[in-house]
């Protein structure tokens, strides 16, 4: 996406009244500016563009036969001292010319000229913010260690994107994937939110950043367990002592096996095996006598897979990792 810029450092409009070489922008930016004739204090600001959009330049006519040649600058106001400079030219005419904005910056814009007699001069300029296309990412579950979390349990969440500029933050809106209103709002950085799950399973949130200049887009994976029962070959509090589930090798390349100890069953149990994504990618089941099972993994992907079962029989949630 090209925005157009015009920046003229000369009589463009009948209402400028030009005391010397001066600098305007007049499409393209948040607002059009021109930059004073003399004063280098409360400089105009023009708002914000986008990293490489065309700047379209013009020499004043009518100060240009007291110039011999022209750079335009553009100064990092936020680069340690002294500031970085990126310099366009030199110019020695007043035909329009094209030149490409520069990186993300907040730049004060000027002319640097020497004059026909010799002397070498600026001119004030005025303000323009270059903004970055903007990051996208999440981190769940922050502060607690690498297991799953459970239903109804209260998650601390960071989402990240990149500086900016106050003036022009980056908006967001994040989708935990559970059906609930997303989050929005708009950072520059870390932005902290807590979020509940009410249901066990898999959940893909998403988080979609935009400003001015982008669009970004992420999504992770998380599994939310029923707590209630064994989670991880881990009883939990409210189980019956003598039951016991365990999943071994776990990782695994390719065979699997699930065993069940002190659970009684007059029903035959239905496994589903998902992905990260949320598909089912295997089915299998235990009948009431049955209490071990042999799942075979060597034609499934690496990554991270859950084993659940929510019958009356039987509710289990178990993160199996293929290699």
């Amino acid at each position: 996406m090209k925005s157009i810029i015009t920046l003229f450092a000369g009589f463009l409009f009948g209402s400028i009244a030009w005391a010397g070489p001066q600098i305007c922008i007049t499409s393209g930016a948040t607002h059009d500016v021109c930059s004073p004739a003399t004063s280098t204090t409360n400089l105009p600001d023009a708002g914000e563009t986008c990293p490489d959009s065309e700047l379209t330049l013009q020499a004043n006519p009518e100060e240009f036969s007291g110039i011999q040649s022209f750079f335009v600058v553009f100064e990092d106001e936020f680069s340690p001292s002294p500031y970085t400079n990126i310099w366009y030219g030199p110019f020695y005419n007043d035909e329009p010319f094209a030149i490409s904005a520069p990186g993300p910056g907040a730049y004060r814009v000027f002319m640097d000229y020497v004059t026909v007699g010799g002397a070498n001069l600026q001119s004030p300029g005025f303000l323009m913010d270059v903004t970055a296309p903007p990051t996208a990412n999440l981190v769940l579950n922050t502060g607690f260690s690498p297991t799953t979390p459970c239903v109804k349990q209260l998650l601390s969440n960071e989402m990240h994107t990149n500086n900016c500029f106050s003036a022009f933050p980056n908006h967001y809106s994040i989708d935990m994937g559970d059906g609930t209103a997303p989050y929005t709002g708009t950072a520059c950085g870390v932005e902290n939110f807590k979020h509940q799950y009410t249901s066990a399973g898999i959940f893909l949130p998403t988080v979609i950043v935009t400003n001015t200049c982008g669009i970004a887009q992420t999504t992770v994976g998380i599994i939310i367990a029923n707590c209630r029962t064994a989670v991880g070959g881990q009883l939990e509090a409210g189980e019956p002592e003598a039951m016991a589930v365990e999943v071994y090798p776990n990782p695994s390349s390719n065979w699997v096996n699930l065993v069940l100890t002190g659970v009684e069953r007059t029903s035959e149990v239905q496994l589903t095996l998902t992905n990260v994504e949320g598909q089912i990618v295997a089915r299998f089941q235990l009948q009431p006598d049955q209490h071990q099972l042999e799942m075979d993994l060597s034609d499934f992907a690496p990554g991270m897979y859950l084993l659940q079962s929510q019958s009356d029989a039987l509710s289990l949630n178990y993160k199996i990792m293929k290699q």
